[in-house]
């Protein structure tokens, strides 16, 4: 599971499906796409459905 940010900036918890690993990366089949943004290191109590203060989503 990810935290996906939405264009409000509120989380939400998506289930992925993952594939082959590749070196340190793995491949991600489906669950998010291109476009979403997920919290690479969600903060400490960050639960979904809230602002996550303090962290920093990426561009998936």
């Amino acid at each position: 599971m990810v935290f996906a940010v939405d264009s409000n900036g509120v989380t939400r918890l998506r289930v992925i499906r993952l594939g082959e690993q590749e070196g340190k990366k793995v491949r991600v089949l489906s669950g998010i796409r291109e476009s979403d943004r997920v919290l690479a290191e969600p903060p400490p109590g960050c639960v979904p459905e809230s602002r996550c203060l303090g962290s920093r989503p990426v561009r998936w």
